[in-house]
């Protein structure tokens, strides 16, 4: 597990200083011949004191503060592992041979990025997040994921579970016929944020020849 800081600088206490950071949690799976990286990223991104209460400024300031914390999760985290990755390993810029109990031939890594995002499904924020293939596999929130204090029924969807990317490591497809039973918890409210439940439908990327010489993709 590694955390990757998404905010920095003096913290004087309160919710418009408070460091936030991401925290990644890296599993290796066998499904086949070749190993699986599972990322689990747990985010909890900014939000700013007087937010989505009539303040237009805030809000804009709060949405460009967490657009930024996005680009250092797809940027510094996603995009510099799947880089480093198709460079092949290298170390310290040098090309190596795997160790003995190493394997470079594996499957696409599968990203999650989980927790609060403090961004409603409209915003741009959420717009950013599916526009790279990250998918929502928590698709039907019913009232929401955040109460306005714990024991209440919640009323806004700020909470998500995105997987991807799609189309590499995930089929959409395969990955929409199989969240349907994907729930947030409403009856469990000992916070103001409600706890989601999610099953990823994951396939192994495998790429073979035919007789014509052209890649298949399968399962």
């Amino acid at each position: 597990m590694e955390k990757v800081a998404l905010e920095s600088g003096l913290y004087f206490g309160d919710r418009d200083t408070e460091p936030r950071a991401a925290l990644v949690a890296h599993f290796v799976f066998s499904p086949g011949s070749k190993p699986l990286d599972i990322f689990v990223v747990n985010v909890h991104l900014t939000t700013l004191t007087m937010e989505r209460e009539g303040v237009p400024k805030i809000d804009r300031g709060a949405t460009e503060a967490r657009l930024a914390q996005l680009d250092i999760i797809f940027d510094g985290i996603v995009s510099r592992y799947n880089s480093w990755r198709r460079g092949g390993f290298r170390e310290r810029g040098k090309l190596r041979q795997p160790k003995d109990w190493e394997s470079f031939d594996r499957c696409e890594p599968v990203w999650i990025l989980a927790g609060d995002f403090n961004s409603t499904p409209e915003s741009l924020e959420y717009k950013a997040v599916r526009q790279v293939n990250f998918l929502d596999v928590v698709p039907a929130k019913g009232a929401g994921t955040k109460a306005p204090g714990a024991g209440k029924q919640a009323t806004l969807t700020l909470d998500y579970i995105f997987a991807g990317p799609a189309f590499l490591a995930l089929d959409p497809l395969i990955v929409e016929a199989g969240i349907t039973g994907n729930s947030v918890c409403q009856d469990i409210r000992v916070s103001d944020h409600l706890p989601m439940i999610a099953t990823i439908p994951v396939w192994a990327r495998v790429e073979e020849v035919d007789r014509q010489g052209d890649p298949d993709s399968l399962r």
